[in-house]
Order: structure tokens, then sequence, then C-alpha cells
């Protein structure tokens, strides 16, 4: 039963732009993940149908944490292809480097 009563757990929701009332704020200047655009989200007076709730009603977070535990698995494999790259410079770097004209290895 809906009562209105207010409760202490959230529930996550699909909200598009086409229903109206929401927009962002500018583009966060970040370090790193620059790929990845954030940026603050404002909701006005948005209609969401009931059909676009993810998973249960108070079941928020837990949708909220699976999505961020599915989006460190794809960061650890970028940053492992990364570090590859990495590596073959540094290896590249020191094998090829020379000083006092003498190569460093």
């Amino acid at each position: 039963e809906h009562t209105g009563k207010m409760k202490d757990k959230i529930t996550a929701f699909i909200v598009e732009r086409k229903f109206g009332g929401v927009t962002h704020g500018p583009p966060e200047k970040k370090m790193g993940i620059k790929a990845s655009n954030t940026s603050e989200v404002y909701f006005d007076n948005v209609k969401v149908p009931a059909e676009n709730m993810l998973g249960e009603v108070g079941g928020g977070f837990k949708v909220a944490m699976n999505i961020l535990n599915n989006g460190r698995f794809g960061m650890a494999a970028a940053l492992s292809g990364t570090m590859i790259g990495a590596i073959s410079k540094a290896v590249d770097h020191a094998t090829n480097r020379t000083q006092f004209g003498d190569k460093i290895h």
C-alpha cells in the first residue's frame, strides 16, 4: 500500500531527456578519465514513468553499487593495457638512453 510516507531508502530510475525538465551543468575539470563526461544533472518537475524503475522500490543503493562494481572491471582492464604501454616505453628509454657518452644499462 502506498501511503506517501517518507522512507530512508532510495530507488533507481532511468530518466531520459525527452521527459522534459532535465538539464545539466558544465563538464567537471578532471585530472583523469577525460573520455568520460562528468557534470551535475538537474531535475525540474520531471515526470518519470513507473516502468523506468530499476530493481525494487528502495533498492536503488544496491543498483548503484552493482553499476560501480561493473565499472571497476572495465577500469582495471583499461589500466592494465596502459601499464603495458608504460613499461614498454620505460624499457625502450632505459635501453637506448646514454649518459656521459655511455649507455645506462
